[in-house]
């Protein structure tokens, strides 16, 4: 041990990190579909360029006539400072002598070993933590083509990414799901076309549907002879199906391939839920929402900046960890810092409906 009192350390950085190495917790479902690539930076600002693409026709000339100059596809690049978020736990000096979860009645495992254990479950927890925020902000980004970053001493930030207003529509009177009068595939076609024009040629394959949207979906007549259910087991869908859905050490009902519609559209249904700073669980997705998209054509991206820490040297990492053992009372505490931002890279890539 080496150090002052209030700064000893029991576990060195490196078993730190190779604790955090072997603690592997999958991203949620929302960010593995439609977010899954990260990009790291080392600036304190993440410049994020927003595609905008173009159908421009190729301009009539006499052969005679020089080449008329293009102008590149537009883009537009926000400089956006990402999030910071911290988070801290302690092992203190008694838990390591109860018995953990899962150990034999009367315990077979030393203190010491019980430590290793519940810091690592700290990490797990952490991680899984991180990731939660992370689903929150593609949620977000979704649903509202943004979202507001608040926190201690951090001021109010607004992430926007310019969702068109015809992206983002809510049915009323006869056009609600829960109506006979209603077409939904209609709806879903209409959403694919306007992304499709919005979007210049984006081509909207799968489908997203919080529980009480897909109840209303599958049940609805305009519905049922056109809905495929027999997913993964068969069809030319099978071998794509699942790929998103069950996760080691991830509820599989907080998303799921549920069928396919017209042999076109992929049908995900998603309830996964969180808890706010409350305490109070709360929905990614509200009731009634319909999400219409092209996973391979938005580009969705997770960013992360730098970790504000010279322990790790300032450098951009999903998430940095570090621990220390505290003097009096005794404990082994755990530090996170992670820098993230998630947002798409293609503008006018999908488009959300509220359908009762």
């Amino acid at each position: 041990m080496s150090g002052n009192p209030a700064n000893i350390q029991r576990y060195s950085q490196a078993d730190v990190e190779a604790m955090v190495e072997e603690a592997d917790v999958p991203s949620r479902f929302l960010t593995r579909l439609l977010f899954p690539t990260e990009v790291y930076s080392d600036a304190q600002h993440i410049e994020w360029d927003i595609v905008r693409k173009g159908r421009r026709m190729a301009p009539f000339v006499a052969p005679t006539v020089r080449g008329r100059p293009m102008a590149r596809e537009g883009f537009v690049t926000k400089a956006l400072k990402p999030a910071y978020v911290k988070q801290t736990t302690t092992v203190d000096q008694m838990r390591p002598l109860s018995r953990t979860p899962g150990e034999s009645w009367g315990g077979d495992l030393t203190p010491a070993q019980r430590l290793d254990i519940l810091l690592a479950q700290d990490i797990v927890q952490h991680k899984e933590s991180l990731n939660n925020r992370i689903e929150w902000m593609a949620a977000q980004t979704l649903l509202n083509g943004g979202y507001t970053i608040v926190g201690e001493e951090y001021p109010e930030t607004a992430i926007d990414f310019m969702m068109p207003s015809a992206l983002n529509i809510a049915m009323a009177g006869a056009a609600t799901w829960d109506q006979t009068t209603s077409s939904p595939i209609r709806d879903i076609e209409q959403m694919a076309l306007t992304v499709r024009t919005v979007g210049y040629g984006v081509v909207c394959r799968d489908i997203i549907m919080d529980p009480l949207a897909w109840s209303l979906f599958k049940e609805h007549a305009d519905v049922k002879e056109r809905l495929d259910l027999d997913v993964g087991r068969s069809g030319a869908w099978a071998q794509t199906s699942l790929d998103l859905g069950i996760q080691a050490g991830e509820d599989y009902q907080s998303g799921w391939m549920a069928g396919t519609l017209d042999g076109r559209f992929r049908i995900f249904v998603y309830n996964a839920t969180y808890e706010d700073e409350t305490g109070t669980r709360q929905d990614y997705m509200p009731p009634y929402t319909v999400i219409v998209c092209a996973p391979g054509e938005m580009g969705g991206r997770q960013y992360f900046g730098q970790i504000v820490d010279t322990e790790a040297s300032y450098e951009a990492v999903k998430q940095f960890f570090k621990s220390r053992s505290q003097w009096d009372p005794s404990g082994e505490e755990v530090l996170s810092q992670s820098a993230p931002l998630v947002g798409p890279h293609r503008w006018g890539s999908w488009g959300v409906m509220t359908v009762a």
